[in-house]
């Protein structure tokens, strides 16, 4: 990669020669020998994979950082997000559980954009589905430190119901919770409710719409202005489809990087599944604690960092 490459893009006019900064980070991304598969760790080869691809799409961050700004301005809308799209990484990890000892073990950590939930979720930790639980989980997430937004899931037999939860739901905090609605007819009819009622009301609900199994279904979300987009990688690989195959034509399907609905996977069972989908381009994962292990707890991650503290007790002279 040459470092001219990074002024792709730049307005017509005299040659600028590369800065420093953007001939070192040339240099920092160029190819380097492969070490196999077999020697790196799933989370190690994650964290490459999105590096590499924020470093590719450096050139393109004048863009991403003028679509923010257009989706803040308009006086329509309070907000896109509360953290818009933008830089030269939009890297979001979100911990999809309801189970409180598992935040508590997890979310401390620092590195998780939010949480997201569902019925399902709620039952399975104990919790009652209702409005009461989601304002009790809504309390706690905001707690943990680097927490975004909580993405809950509206539920109702039919449009109105999943409507009328909804707009409790986002009553609750209109900025940082996010509102899922399935895909199906009646949950965009009640998506499509909501975007009206922004409209008339010059506010904007961040919508995620799930339970995705098709590439196609992304422009209906795209159609329905969703914030995001929620795959289901495990549930697509179990029925036979080629999961990853999808994802990453769904990923294309809302624009990639300059689209304005985000696909966020979920459904997913392992951590080499992210790295898979990270070097497709892929930046937004939730994900169950079982994955978050994976992420966090390595053996030889754990040993070399105890052999460090060996050392270091050693030479001052203190009993190991």
């Amino acid at each position: 990669m040459q470092p001219v490459a990074f002024l792709a893009g730049a307005p017509s006019g005299p040659q600028v020669a590369p800065s420093t900064a953007q001939t070192a980070l040339a240099s920092h991304v160029a190819p380097a020998p492969a070490a196999p598969m077999s020697q790196v760790s799933a989370s190690a080869t994650f964290a490459m994979a999105v590096g590499v691809g924020a470093a590719a799409c450096f050139a393109n961050s004048r863009r991403r950082s003028a679509r923010a700004g257009r989706r803040t301005q308009p006086e329509s809308r309070v907000t896109r997000l509360a953290y818009p799209l933008g830089g030269a990484a939009n890297l979001r990890l979100m911990l999809d559980t309801s189970d409180l000892k598992e935040w508590e073990k997890f979310l401390p950590l620092g590195f998780f954009h939010g949480i997201t939930s569902n019925p399902v979720l709620m039952q399975r930790a104990g919790w009652p589905v209702s409005l009461e639980t989601v304002k009790t989980l809504y309390a706690k997430a905001f707690t943990y430190p680097g927490i975004q937004e909580i993405l809950f899931q509206t539920w109702g037999d039919d449009a109105k119901a999943m409507y009328e939860r909804a707009l409790e739901i986002r009553a609750i905090d209109p900025v940082r919770i996010g509102v899922k609605i399935p895909l199906t007819t009646e949950g965009m009819k009640a998506a499509r409710m909501l975007r009206q009622d922004d409209e008339e009301a010059g506010t904007h609900t961040n919508i995620c719409m799930t339970a995705c199994y098709s590439a196609g279904q992304g422009f209906a979300a795209q159609g329905l202005d969703a914030t995001y987009i929620s795959p289901y990688l495990g549930r697509m690989n179990d029925q036979g489809m080629d999961g990853i195959k999808e994802i990453s034509e769904l990923y294309h399907t809302c624009g990639g990087r300059e689209g304005r609905t985000q696909v966020l996977v979920a459904s997913l069972r392992n951590a080499a599944q992210m790295v898979e989908l990270a070097r497709a381009g892929l930046d937004a994962f939730t994900f169950s604690p079982k994955v978050a292990e994976e992420l966090v707890n390595l053996t030889r991650t754990n040993e070399a960092a105890a052999w460090f503290e060996r050392a270091g007790k050693e030479s001052r002279g203190e009993a190991v």
